[in-house]
């Protein structure tokens, strides 16, 4: 995305750069979007469980959980639409 955003490339040629800088690197690339992508999951759920334990109506935890949880994963999936 950065790639075609900033350096104005075509989408084939926006994937062979981004190949080629994390070709040497790809475990650490893995690593990296791999704990964000599990904390953009995982936050939403353990926030509404520990909300759980306040005061809140089970209504209001179910809501702020849910939109805490739809924020974080909303936006990867109008990434992956574009």
């Amino acid at each position: 995305m950065q790639e075609i955003l900033l350096e104005d490339r075509r989408l084939l040629a926006a994937f062979r750069e981004s190949g080629r800088l994390v070709s040497s690197h790809w475990l650490h690339a893995l690593r990296v979007g791999g704990f964000l992508w599990l904390i953009s999951i995982a936050l939403g759920p353990v926030i509404g469980f520990a909300l759980i334990f306040t005061n809140f109506p089970l209504f209001w935890i179910n809501v702020i959980g849910s939109v805490i949880y739809a924020l974080l994963t909303g936006s990867k999936v109008r990434q992956w639409r574009a």
